[in-house]
């Protein structure tokens, strides 16, 4: 039993061209699948990019805040025995614990280093000015 004498061919059978639609979405689900994962990696590494750049800024603004306090005499200018040889050691531990102008908001008028001693304020720029955006 073959098929009917109209339907025989003596030519090869064609190659049969294009996707079956089973084909198609298996390849829509395969491609849908690898999408999902790649999206959510990328959503977690979107996440973890942010991390370092609030570290390079809390770097930044503590190495300015280092560069700040070092510039600064470690002596009271009122009692800097480098200065003033004569001073007793009771004026010179007075001027050393100096911080009269701890109350100021400007940072610029702090004239020695222990002024910044316990220093926990909100984060201001040198002259006073709260920085918001910190």
């Amino acid at each position: 039993m073959g098929r009917p004498a109209m339907w025989r061919s003596n030519k090869p059978l064609a190659r049969q061209k294009g996707v079956t639609l089973v084909e198609l979405i298996i390849a829509i689900v395969i491609i849908s699948i690898a999408a999902v994962a790649l999206l959510q990696g990328l959503g977690i590494q979107t996440g973890r990019n942010v991390d370092p750049m609030i570290q390079s800024q809390s770097q930044a603004l503590a190495k300015q805040y280092l560069l700040e306090v070092l510039s600064k005499s470690f002596f009271d200018p009122s009692a800097d025995p480098r200065l003033d040889p004569t001073l007793s050691q009771t004026a010179i531990n007075t001027g050393i614990t100096d911080q009269t102008r701890l109350g100021s908001p400007s940072r610029m008028a702090w004239n020695n280093i222990y002024e910044y001693h316990n220093y926990s304020g909100a984060i201001r720029e040198v002259a006073g000015p709260l920085i918001t955006e910190l």
